[in-house]
């Protein structure tokens, strides 16, 4: 950093020379965090860098228009398009990953149940104001790519499989229609619980330069059924009512039956999507460790399909694979 002119944005906001770097680890992010500092280490911001100047300037419109809306997000003191650079607020260490691997039962549905709570506000926010965001819609080739992308690097990369069967590949179609054919709103894309942060008791969303238009059901899928943290089946059945009971007070009128549906066809769309980034991950891009999560996202996944009639030939499919990876 040295030399730069965010670091000298550093130095006066923090105010002091004396800068302490700490870089955080951030998963299968091609972007880099670093905690700065001061020497007694009681004031700290983050400093994001990336070369995608693309990702930047939706990361930077984004902040702000979800800030303005009420949705919590960390603040970004200072941006820097040339050097993909931003200052902004330090979240914390707590992750909802971190919180929920230690709390029980009843203490995860209180902190998940809030972070339902502010997900709606996000997904109420609409669209006026923030062009950028209705750029990159979540539609049916976004859907059908999730699939692809299941089939290419976990299927084949990983399992060793060449050729899924032809009633497989059209329930990949019906998954990709059936989403594609919701309303849409404002979805983050990518939140799970590493992507959520807990400071002063109120989750705070990062990682949400992928935000875009989608289904209301996707965002609360990748929470809830989230391989990171494997929620029991109970706990799973608990969230969806609270999250059914938010946006049928938000104005969804399909009723619960429906709602399940979708919920479960996300959910599936989801899990296909991790799987895949699990396998292209470990096997390609050096990150081995995310190969751990492919066992619980398999069961995910299995769970995600009991009881959905309309994706037999998919259920049929994971349920032979589990017995060989499993």
């Amino acid at each position: 950093m040295e030399n730069t002119a965010y670091r000298k944005e550093l130095e006066r906001l923090i105010g002091t020379e004396g800068l302490v770097t700490e870089e955080l680890c951030k998963g299968g992010s091609a972007r880099r965090f670093f905690r700065i500092s001061d020497s007694d280490k009681q004031k700290s911001l983050v400093l994001s860098l990336t070369n995608d100047k693309a990702e930047f300037r939706y990361y930077v419109l984004f902040a702000d228009y979800f800030e303005k809306k009420g949705i919590r997000v960390p603040h970004f003191y200072a941006s820097f398009p040339d050097d993909g650079a931003v200052i902004m607020e330090d979240a914390g260490s707590v992750s909802l990953y971190d919180l929920a691997l230690k709390s029980d039962s009843d203490e995860r549905i209180r902190i998940y149940i809030r972070v339902l709570e502010m997900l709606a506000v996000m997904q109420e926010a609409g669209f006026d104001g923030c062009p950028a965001l209705e750029e990159r819609p979540f539609d049916f080739a976004s859907l059908k790519w999730e699939s692809d992308y299941f089939s290419e690097f976990f299927l084949g990369q990983h399992c060793g499989i060449r050729s899924v069967p032809d009633s497989v590949k059209e329930e990949f179609l019906l998954i990709a229609e059936t989403l594609s054919a919701l309303p849409m709103k404002p979805m983050h894309r990518d939140f799970q619980s590493q992507n959520i942060f807990i400071k002063d008791f109120e989750p705070v969303f990062i990682d949400f330069q992928g935000a875009r238009p989608g289904n209301i059901f996707y965002d609360a899928a990748s929470l809830i059924c989230d391989p990171y943290v494997m929620l029991g089946e109970d706990e799973r059945s608990r969230l969806f009512s609270e999250f059914f009971s938010i946006i049928e007070r938000g104005g969804f009128s399909e009723g619960r039956e429906y709602a399940e549906r979708m919920f479960s066809f996300a959910s599936v769309s989801r899990l296909m999507q991790a799987l895949g980034a699990y396998a292209n991950l470990g096997l390609n891009k050096g990150k081995k460790a995310f190969l751990a999560h492919i066992k619980p996202g398999i069961e995910s996944l299995g769970m995600a399909l009991d009881g959905v009639t309309e994706l037999t030939a998919l259920d049929r499919f994971i349920k032979e694979l589990k017995k060989t990876l499993l």
